[in-house]
């Protein structure tokens, strides 16, 4: 038994001696290979430049080299030691490098000829990543998955001009974009750009288009559809409060700001500070250039308001149809004569009409019985004249619109009595045209009978009506 171990242990020790024989001799091979590595680097640092060709070939060399040994289990961190350089050149590139991180260097680049894969989600540089192409498409983001982004731009800064993602573009042809979002999904509510803001502050917005050019038709945000579907819209705005949809406003300058009064909630609110600027305008050259609607009994499709008490609200061009009523809450003047007013024999005498039952424009004078123009347009006058007294047979009775004092454009009209005792009631009316602010409009009337005679007052005998029609 003693005899058996002791040539097992002999066997043994003869093993390890030739085992540490092949040791020394692999050391001795991995020595001279690390010698023949440093004379390969030398030669190759000292006769080739530093361009796109000689270090980086020998580099490609020392890392294949130091492979080598890594397989070897001794000298891996041999091949980089010496960290500056390239591996691989536009024509003998690297073809696959794997690494737990990449650095590029404050001043230095990664250059990738195709695709660039990463097993994590983060690409991190303290400066500035730039994708640049010469051919369409510089940088594409995509993903299959639901609910998440093909790219993703988030900027955290709290103050100051900032973005999450921003588009430029220094073409200047026409369908250039900094920013181009497309909708391909042939249903559903896909969206091309989606903007969203949960902030509160004032000036806070989904999407912000700016047009800083100061000639040219340049557009902040211009939407354009090619949907032939009802509802499509080239851009789209939506309110859930008291606010606008879509607000659009026009500024002599940026320092002009206002600020917005209220008008409730609207779909689309426009407004402009310049003299001949349109707040919203509507254009089209085969149709309706602006459609309005509502749904509501008691609301309006269309509502125009002006503060200016001389101001206009709506102003038509050319025709103005209405297909159904028309309500009009300021029309002009209905006045009449409340009690006898005695007239002289043979002397024009202006009836005063004393009391009113609407002046809806402040323009009548109840005391000299004149009514001012406060507009410029096309008024339409009638009156009714109805004497209390008896006149006797021949006596001539005349009767005058005047404006500005005279009857020219209005009316002059006299009566001749036939039949003696005979009670005269006449009634008239005109159109005027083209009367101007500041002009005057009244009623006079006459009669040569030899004494005085009286008009009946009443609201329904005697009175006058002057309305706006143009």
């Amino acid at each position: 038994m003693t005899d058996d171990i002791t040539d097992r242990i002999e066997r043994l020790e003869t093993l390890v001696e030739r085992q540490q024989d092949r040791l020394e001799s692999q050391e001795k091979t991995i020595d001279h290979q690390r010698e023949a590595l440093e004379t390969l680097l030398d030669e190759r640092a000292s006769s080739v430049s530093t361009s796109d060709t000689g270090p980086a070939i020998g580099r490609r060399t020392a890392l294949k080299a130091g492979g080598a040994l890594a397989l070897l289990g001794v000298g891996a961190g041999t091949a980089a030691g010496d960290t500056q350089g390239q591996i691989g050149t536009a024509s003998d590139p690297l073809e696959t490098l794997y690494a737990d991180a990449v650095h590029a260097g404050d001043a230095g680049e990664v250059t990738l000829g195709d695709t660039l894969d990463l097993d994590g989600n983060a690409v991190t540089n303290g400066g500035t990543i730039e994708a640049t192409t010469g051919g369409s498409t510089a940088l594409k983001g995509e993903t299959g998955a639901v609910d998440y982004n093909g790219i993703h731009g988030i900027n955290t800064a709290d103050s100051g001009w900032s973005w999450g993602v921003r588009g430029e573009t220094n073409s200047t042809s026409a369908n250039a974009y900094g920013v181009r979002g497309e909708a391909n999904a042939s249903s559903g509510q896909a969206t091309g750009v989606g903007g969203v803001t949960d902030a509160e502050n004032d000036g806070a917005a989904g999407v912000q288009g700016e047009a800083t050019a100061t000639v040219g038709e340049t557009f902040g945000v211009d939407g354009v559809t090619k949907s032939a579907d009802s509802e499509a819209a080239g851009v789209r705005g939506k309110s859930t409060g008291n606010n606008y949809g879509v607000d659009g406003r026009v500024y002599d300058d940026e320092s002009a700001l206002p600020t917005l009064a209220s008008f409730e909630s609207a779909g689309v609110f426009g407004r402009t500070d310049k003299a001949d600027g349109w707040g919203v305008a509507g254009w089209s050259v085969n149709d309706d250039g602006m459609f309005t609607r509502t749904d509501d009994s008691e609301s309006y499709a269309l509502f125009a308001f002006n503060s200016a008490s001389d101001g206009t609200a709506i102003h038509s061009n050319g025709n103005l149809e209405v297909d159904g009523h028309t309500s009009v809450s300021k029309t002009g003047l209905s006045a009449y004569l409340s009690a006898n007013q005695t007239v002289d024999t043979d002397t024009t005498t202006t009836i005063v009409f004393d009391q009113t039952n609407r002046d809806d424009f402040a323009g009548y004078n109840a005391t000299s019985g004149q009514y001012t123009i406060q507009e410029d347009g096309d008024y339409h006058a009638s009156f009714t004249i109805d004497w209390q007294s008896n006149f006797g047979d021949g006596v001539n009775i005349g009767y005058e619109l005047q404006i500005n004092g005279n009857f020219t454009g209005g009316v002059q009209a006299d009566t001749t009595t036939a039949t003696s005792g005979q009670r005269i009631c006449r009634g008239f009316s005109r159109t005027l045209f083209d009367l101007t602010e500041g002009d005057t409009v009244e009623v006079a009337v006459s009669q040569d009978s030899g004494a005085t005679a009286d008009i009946y007052g009443s609201d329904q005998e005697t009175y006058l009506t002057l309305y706006k029609v143009g």
